[in-house]
């Protein structure tokens, strides 16, 4: 029996700002924060998982990028 409170669901915040430091240099920060619900407990549908990532052991994941551009 497949119920609804069974399936997995998903919300992601996304934030991203680029901040130029002159004409080729800027830096930029991007966060991403990943919540899961609805999936039984213990389920593979119930932990965050952003792409590139190792699954989180809970429903949350955060992850930030943090970098300096130089355009040669």
């Amino acid at each position: 029996m497949r119920s609804h409170e069974s399936q997995g669901k998903w919300h992601q915040l996304t934030l991203m700002a680029d901040y130029s430091l002159s004409k080729r240099t800027d830096v930029y920060l991007e966060s991403v924060y990943h919540h899961a619900y609805g999936a039984a407990a213990g389920s593979a549908l119930s932990v965050a998982d952003i792409n590139g990532l190792a699954a989180s052991s809970n429903q949350n994941q955060v992850a930030a990028t943090l970098g300096i551009r130089h355009r040669f």
